[in-house]
């Protein structure tokens, strides 16, 4: 997560607030607050500088994530799965999977 929010400045700072604040957090809630960060970024929104900000800001208001994402070629921040979605055939997030109900190879 701390090289997601990449801080710079006075912000590389704020650490081990971060660290306290992200182990309050269960594995799913980590994994929802991760992903809406860096989708955020992939979108080229705008994130918190500060991130113990960004990471307050981006906690989960009940609202899934709009489409899952393929992992195929990247590091993904859990363990993956081929899985189906849209008719395109990825790697997806064991999260992912369960979330949005995607067909895998074991489960058709």
């Amino acid at each position: 997560m701390w090289e997601l929010l990449a801080p710079v400045g006075e912000f590389i700072y704020r650490e081990r607030a971060c660290r306290r604040l992200w182990e309050t957090f269960n594995i799913d809630k980590q994994h929802e607050v991760y992903r809406r960060i860096r989708d955020k970024k992939r979108r080229g929104e705008t994130v918190n500088p500060n991130p113990y900000f960004a990471i307050i800001n981006n906690v989960d208001d009940g609202t899934p994530t709009a489409e899952p994402t393929d992992w195929n070629g990247q590091h993904a921040p859990e363990p993956t799965e081929i899985a189906c979605y849209n008719g395109h055939w990825g790697m997806y997030t064991l999260s992912d999977i369960q979330l949005f109900n995607l067909q895998t190879k074991s489960k058709k």
